[in-house]
């Protein structure tokens, strides 16, 4: 005799799927990046303020020091410049 073994009729297990979770995640990962990109723009703007700020205090200083008109002396006429000859020897040119 046979024995006949009866299947039973199994039952589907329920899956979850993860799609919710990682959205959030996400979600939360976006705006860490948003306020950081935010945060660099932010210290960056305030750099080139400051930069600039820097460089107008640097001209502000050179108008009022370089910027003022000064006479330049007289040249001696009675004196005119003569160039006078070299004293040094001359160069002997060699073979290559």
């Amino acid at each position: 005799l046979r024995q006949v073994r009866i299947k039973h009729q199994t039952k589907p297990v329920e899956f979850r799927l993860h799609t919710q979770q990682r959205a959030a995640q996400r979600a939360i990962f976006n705006s860490f990046v948003s306020i950081k990109l935010c945060i660099t723009e932010q210290h960056k703007k305030q750099v080139t303020k400051a930069l600039k700020g820097i460089e107008e205090e640097e001209v502000r200083i050179l108008r009022r020091e370089k910027m003022i008109p000064k006479a330049q002396l007289m040249p001696i006429f009675d004196q005119p410049f003569l160039p006078q000859r070299s004293t040094r020897p001359l160069t002997i040119p060699r073979e290559p």
